[in-house]
């Protein structure tokens, strides 16, 4: 039986004729992305670890997991380099971290002295240390739950290098999905753990649809999984599937993070009769229908009083607010793109309208302004590209328009003036409707072009970059060259000058 009640947000996967006590509960706390506080959304609050404690505090003794992206995100994750996030995650009687590629964020080494900090353990099966194939010691390959009997193994993103610094992941490498579910498996044997079923936690791992369903098919046919947990970005709603696979049954649960992003929507699951049978609760984190938990509220507030501080720190001043448009031109793209391709004199900058966030002004900008506007301090890449190779990037940026689970692709642009046509929910673009400084492009002549080095590494589907010439690794930040560009300027303004067009 697959029963999905989107109304309700239930879903249900599994046979049972009666009813019985659950041997395992857990909430499911996925993207946190360093939200310690609820965001207003209106009249109410949604997220933050006050309403998320709120909850866990109505049910019987959950376990409780954290899941894609939970130290990093926001600006008291960056200042405390997560140990706030970590602070708060205690107090909230957190069991376990799943860790994505996300968490390596401030650096392996920075990683090892959370785990000192942390209450809970950090889990991930496949990060190994590149020279000798072991877990780093700060890392645990699976959460044991006694009284269920269950073993939670802990799988990272496989974009460990694409979504890091060189220099925070340095010795570090991943092994494939198979070695490190099996090897958690023979570890926990080896404790003589009597452990029954496995669940494997892989929130954190979203690809293409083929990639997608050969893990899946990798995950389910080891014996010992009994679950697979699992990251999708095209989905409307949680999917949970009951499978059988060698006449075992399988639960699969596809999460798509864009519902749970900061944490704002919650997962609630049951498993029942020796996982015959698993149901599960999406729960929207809503001021309306939970209360805040206010022994957290003031741990949290305690702890971030330092850091507050900082972020109220005036970088400068802007006369207009500054927003993002990531389905077209987007003036605070322009804004960062232009800076980069200042401070590194290239002829084009690129960024995908996904590392932008947020808006800025008007009147005081501060730090914490500018840190939510580019979260993910990606570090850029020079590039030599030809003129056919930039139209090709720029066409691909195309395909993401108008699809509201990619749009987060498409190229924000300087230095290039870009006119789309717009065909059905796509955009078209000749090659004569690129100009280069004004200038329509050479198909044959090389441009220099600043990238973060998540495009470069082919994020988003972006494999094109890979061929251009690779001028220089710069190991800077787009976030710390806006830094310094604001703080020479007294005063901030922006506008739209046409650099992108859709007809």
């Amino acid at each position: 039986m697959l029963l999905i009640l989107i109304s309700g947000l239930l879903l249900v996967s599994g046979c049972s004729s009666q009813d019985s006590e659950p041997v395992v509960r857990w909430i499911g706390i996925h993207s946190l992305k360093g939200g310690l506080f609820p965001e207003e959304v209106g009249d109410e609050k949604r997220g933050g670890l006050s309403l998320i404690s709120g909850y866990i505090r109505q049910y019987d003794d959950p376990l409780v997991f954290a899941t894609n992206g939970t130290i990093h995100g926001s600006p008291h994750a960056y200042l405390s380099k997560g140990q706030i996030i970590i602070e708060g995650l205690n107090s909230m009687g957190l069991d376990a971290l799943f860790v994505d590629s996300r968490e390596l964020y401030f650096g392996a080494r920075r990683l090892s002295d959370l785990a000192v900090i942390a209450n809970f353990p950090l889990v991930a099966s496949n990060i190994v240390i590149s020279e000798t194939g072991e877990i780093p010691p700060y890392l645990e390959p699976y959460f044991y739950h006694e009284q269920s009997a269950t073993l939670f193994v802990g799988l990272g993103s496989p974009l460990l290098e694409e979504r890091n610094l060189p220099e925070n992941i340095r010795g570090l490498g991943l092994i494939p999905l198979e070695q490190a579910v099996t090897g958690a498996i023979e570890t926990a044997r080896n404790r003589s753990l009597p452990f029954k079923h496995v669940v494997v936690m892989a929130v954190g791992y979203k690809a293409d649809r083929q990639s997608t369903n050969q893990f899946i098919d990798e995950a389910i046919r080891i014996p010992e999984v009994s679950m697979l947990v699992i990251g999708n970005r095209d989905l409307q709603a949680p999917t949970l599937q009951r499978l059988t696979r060698n006449g075992r049954t399988k639960h699969l649960l596809m999460v798509d993070d864009t519902i749970f992003d900061g944490a704002k929507t919650v997962d609630y699951l049951e498993v029942h009769q020796d996982f015959s049978r698993v149901s599960q609760e999406h729960l929207p984190v809503r001021s309306r229908v939970i209360e805040p938990d206010p022994v957290i509220g003031e741990a949290i507030f305690r702890s971030s009083a330092a850091v507050e501080e900082l972020l109220r720190d005036q970088i400068t001043l802007s006369s207009e607010r500054i927003s993002h448009n990531p389905r077209g031109e987007s003036p605070l793209a322009n804004v960062i793109l232009d800076a980069c391709r200042s401070y590194w004199n290239t002829d084009v900058a690129l960024i995908n309208s996904g590392a932008v966030r947020g808006s800025l002004g008007p009147g005081a900008v501060t730090l914490a302004d500018l840190y939510a506007s580019l979260p993910f301090e990606g570090t850029v890449v020079l590039l030599g590209m030809t003129g056919r190779e930039l139209i090709q990037v720029l066409q691909k940026s195309g395909e993401f328009w108008g699809d509201p689970q990619r749009e987060n692709g498409f190229l924000q642009v300087s230095g290039l003036q870009v006119a789309y046509q717009r065909t059905g929910s796509h955009l078209l673009l000749d090659s004569q409707d690129v100009r280069v400084g004004g200038r329509p492009v050479d198909p044959h002549r090389e441009y220099t072009v600043a990238v973060e080095r998540y495009l470069y590494a082919g994020g988003d589907g972006y494999t094109n970059f890979r061929d251009a010439r690779l001028i220089s690794d710069t190991m800077v930040s787009s976030l710390s060259v806006m830094l310094q560009h604001l703080r020479n300027m007294a005063s901030l303004d922006s506008a739209v000058d046409g650099r992108i067009t859709i007809e």
